[in-house]
């Protein structure tokens, strides 16, 4: 059975001390660090600079995605020096040219994604999958974290396999938002292959990161335990 990955959001674990929170996250076993970049016009936050980015990149041995939730990513891409082996993802309705744009981000050797977000079908993008190499669902509208989950990604997870499934295609699907010891079971289940771990997933203010990400560590275990016993496989 494949391991779902857990892919924290280093951004939602405070700008104090970023240094020790990699390492911790390193030692319990995540398996990317997600950043988030935000422009200030296509979401209404700004975070994620270049600096912050090298940063976390000289501190951790973990792949790095880098999730573009700007206008017009093209620029961006310039200005962060994408690396190979690097998850870039863009929402294809941000820029003109998104082919070229992922075309551009795998010759630089790192991995090509596609973001459908809550107001996209997995249809809006149908052309674009051959181009990307990963695809990422919003559980939640961008750059507003703490909103209610969005429900039909559960829907859209199955859309996104029968789109790819017909072009003979096999991508690894993500889900940014709003994850957390409540709905990762049923994440898992529809087979979602990789999870962002924000405030509810890791960072908890309340409960902690500790505990938090020792839950969810624990709750993807039994799961896997249980679907071994029962011989249940992921969707």
């Amino acid at each position: 059975m494949r391991k779902i990955l857990f892919s924290p959001s280093i951004c939602t674990g405070g700008y104090q001390d970023v240094r020790e929170t990699l390492q911790w996250l390193e030692e319990k076993g995540a398996d990317h660090i997600h950043i988030d970049i935000m422009d200030g016009q296509f979401v209404e936050p700004i975070m994620g600079g270049v600096d912050y980015v090298n940063m976390v990149r000289a501190n951790t041995k973990l792949p790095i995605e880098l999730h573009f939730m700007t206008s017009g990513p093209e620029k961006f891409l310039k200005m962060y020096d994408i690396l190979p082996g690097e998850w870039i993802y863009i929402h294809p309705d941000t820029t003109y040219h998104p082919h070229r744009l992922l075309q551009t981000i795998r010759a630089k050797g790192a991995v090509p994604g596609i973001v459908v977000s809550v107001n996209n079908e997995p249809e809006d993008f149908e052309e674009l999958y051959a181009d990307s190499e990963a695809v990422m669902l919003m559980g939640v509208t961008p750059g507003c974290p703490g909103s209610t989950f969005h429900e039909p990604v559960f829907r859209k997870i199955q859309r996104i396999r029968q789109i790819c499934a017909e072009q003979g295609l096999v991508r690894p699907v993500e889900i940014d938002g709003s994850v957390g010891p409540k709905n990762l079971e049923a994440l898992m289940r529809a087979g979602f292959d990789n999870v962002v771990l924000g405030y509810p997933g890791c960072f908890d203010p309340i409960m902690g990161r500790e505990y938090t990400m020792g839950l969810m560590t624990k709750l993807a275990e039994n799961f896997y335990t249980e679907s071994e016993n029962t011989g249940e496989e992921q969707a």
